[in-house]
């Protein structure tokens, strides 16, 4: 009960804290100059503002809440601060570091030529997304994006020097995007990417768009990630919608055995260290048939299950207070998230339907899961699962976003569903019923 009351103590105090200002001046690091036309934004809102001549700013209202302030100029590279509503400095000075022409130089060179043309149609499906909104969003720049390719890791990563311009039609946003990180893997499909988006609303051009934008930007919220943690801050997981059970790890001991006798043999035949055996390799021992079979079999096992557990979490099970705005949250093994109020949108069931999210057969009740699926009853339910890659935690704020994003890996809906043509920035508010 404790642990509740602190929950909506903490709601009521994050949405009673006023508005904070800041002021401060961005200078040149070298030379200590003013630098005038830079653009300061609070990472993922519609908060920003530009410096004057004399390199001066100012921020009139600065929401309550933890933020990465972002200092992107020409000639500069991009200025990074972490402020915090609460404490936020009198005055503070940014110093740019210019960009070095000469090093500059020699980092492009590495990228590969003629690399959106190469590259292009991928990176577009990865980062903007197969969703309902895809296809009305549109980077209005893309030249800017460079390429390159890890044959070794066989991943691609892309990067760029300038604001990537997004123009999202379906949900009605501008983004100027700080790519920061991207990475795709082409063997284990997954994708990280980081950046810090500036949001500005785009005027509609009738009150059926403005009707149609309003709608999207819902449809984009409900089920998301921001609108999970939201819930969870608010300890209020079920009431919104979502089903938190807990994913128990269990090792496939079987094929650490089986992978052993192959191990075995293959020092037997070669008196040396080989790669780690694979189900290619079954064939290459005389044994019986029923071994081989059995053999075969278990090879193409995963190597961990999951098992579900019955029990539904409630916030306070797997979260905790912290501060006026933040809790942490922290769980064992994964958790897997089901949204009950809708069904998953059809361009996002094809894109999982080929990968190994999906079970091979259908199942029934609470069973054990291989490490790449899922057990529910129909593939169209929305359902994802998350791990931490940190016994730390992440820390949670009340506008939905979560720190660092890096200690939380998706797999399911919402490894397909979060990405830029759903991203709405954290000051968006969903229309009352």
């Amino acid at each position: 009960m404790m642990r509740i009351i602190l929950f909506l103590l903490l709601s009521f105090l994050a949405f009673t804290l006023h508005a904070q200002t800041l002021q401060g001046k961005v200078l040149d690091r070298e030379g200590l100059k003013p630098v005038p036309n830079a653009t300061l934004f609070l990472s993922n809102t519609m908060v920003s503002t530009t410096t004057r001549d004399d390199g001066s700013f100012f921020f009139p209202n600065i929401p309550s809440g933890r933020y990465e302030l972002i200092i992107s100029c020409t000639g500069y590279k991009t200025g990074r601060i972490e402020i915090i509503s609460s404490s936020l400095p009198q005055n503070l000075i940014i110093q740019l570091e210019p960009y070095i022409k000469e090093l500059n130089e020699v980092v492009v060179k590495n990228y590969e030529k003629d690399g959106w043309n190469k590259w292009g149609r991928i990176f577009t499906e990865q980062f903007i997304g197969t969703t309902p909104f895809s296809v009305d969003v549109q980077i209005e720049n893309p030249d800017a994006v460079k390429f390159i390719l890890d044959k070794q890791a066989n991943t691609l990563s892309a990067f760029s020097n300038e604001p990537l311009v997004i123009i999202n039609k379906a949900l009605g946003y501008e983004l100027y995007y700080e790519l920061e990180l991207f990475e795709f893997n082409f063997r284990t499909k997954l994708l990280l990417f980081k950046g810090f988006p500036l949001f500005k609303k785009m005027t509609p051009r009738s009150k059926s768009q403005e009707r149609r934008w309003t709608n999207n930007r819902k449809e984009a919220y409900q089920g998301s990630m921001m609108h999970f943690f939201r819930s969870l801050y608010r300890n209020q997981l079920l009431e919104n919608g979502f089903e938190v059970r807990s994913l128990i790890e269990v090792t496939n001991e079987e094929k650490i055995r089986v992978k052993n006798v192959l191990s075995s043999r293959f020092k037997s035949n070669n008196n040396k260290e080989l790669p780690e055996p694979t189900i290619r390799d079954t064939f290459r021992f005389s044994i019986s048939g029923d071994s081989m079979s059995h053999y075969q079999q278990v090879m193409r096992m995963p190597d961990n299950s999951y098992i579900i557990q019955p029990q539904i979490l409630t916030g306070d099970s797997i979260a905790f207070g912290i501060d006026s705005f933040s809790v942490g949250m922290f769980f064992k093994n994964l958790l897997q998230v089901k949204f009950l109020k809708k069904k998953m949108p059809i361009e996002v069931a094809n894109a999982l339907s080929g990968t190994n999210f999906f079970p091979a057969s259908t199942f029934s009740g609470y069973d054990r899961v291989d490490e790449n699926s899922i057990i529910f009853a129909n593939k169209m339910d929305m359902i994802s699962r998350i791990k931490l890659t940190s016994d730390d935690g992440i820390l949670v704020l009340s506008n939905g976003s979560f720190f660092d994003a890096t200690r939380l890996i998706s797999y399911g809906y919402w490894a397909f569903w979060e990405r830029i043509s759903t991203l709405l920035p954290l000051d968006y508010k969903p229309p009352t019923q």
